[in-house]
């Protein structure tokens, strides 16, 4: 990977003809502020969505509705009592789609992930950064079960081909107020790694899918397939040397 890319960054770090190695600044700065109990519970979410087929939402807004405030008083006496038989949440919760018979042992232990937990999943403005952190974790985990030779994108620095690229990006994507990011041309001057792949495939998935389902979309990244808009980004490490801002009109 050589030349020119785009590049959103903090404002803190950024000064023109700075020298930045991805060893130390990379998204993992971003995910690091993820406290470990919630890592937990999602990758729990993630063990049980899998095992039972159920729809992402359904298991997710269990653990909405026992941050939130308590659970149904029927369905929290369900969870503490000897029965050891499955349990239908669409009893309990209005609007379930899909699978939504669940055995009882997960979801106690879902139950106490999301005790653990103490970061909400909705609520309090979080509902972007845990989905956005949610999400992380998902695509880690398909990275590592088949794709072990990408990048994992924690360890690195995205970065977009050109200006038209970054402005679909931001135009789409872009949620950070004026104080906090800008964007900038950036220059390889080291390249250790360079993986591009089509980011508009995982703004495709939702929580509305199964596991498989959207298991089998991110795959479609990692293979670096694209879709018919692709907005391709590059996962790079390395060293960039910092140029000149753009203006894109939402920074």
């Amino acid at each position: 990977m050589s030349g020119k890319f785009v590049k959103k960054i903090r404002r803190e770090y950024y000064t023109i003809g700075k020298e930045i190695d991805t060893d130390v600044y990379n998204y993992g700065l971003i995910l690091s502020e993820m406290i470990p109990a919630e890592r937990m519970l999602f990758e729990g979410l993630l063990n049980i969505a899998e095992m039972t087929g159920a729809v992402l939402d359904t298991l997710w807004r269990f653990v909405a509705a026992f941050q939130e405030r308590p659970l149904p008083s029927a369905l929290a006496a369900r969870l503490l009592s000897e029965d050891m038989s499955p349990v239908d949440l669409s009893d309990y919760i209005l609007d379930l789609d899909g699978i939504t018979i669940i055995d009882v042992k997960s979801l106690r232990a879902l139950r106490t992930l999301a005790f653990r937990s103490r970061q909400l999943l909705v609520g309090g403005g979080r509902d972007h950064v845990a989905k956005a952190y949610f999400w992380e974790c998902f695509y880690e985990r398909v990275r590592g079960d088949g794709f072990p030779y990408a990048p994992s994108r924690s360890t690195c620095f995205f970065v977009f081909s050109d200006v038209a690229a970054t402005a679909a990006y931001a135009q789409k994507h872009y949620t950070g107020s004026s104080h906090d990011y800008l964007f900038c041309h950036v220059e390889a001057t080291a390249s250790r790694t360079s993986f591009s792949a089509d980011m508009a495939i995982l703004d495709d998935v939702t929580l509305k899918e199964t596991f498989a389902s959207a298991a089998e979309q991110i795959r479609r990244y990692w293979r670096q397939e694209r879709s018919e808009e692709p907005l391709m980004e590059v996962l790079f490490q390395g060293k960039v040397c910092l140029g000149e801002r753009i203006r894109l009109g939402v920074d």
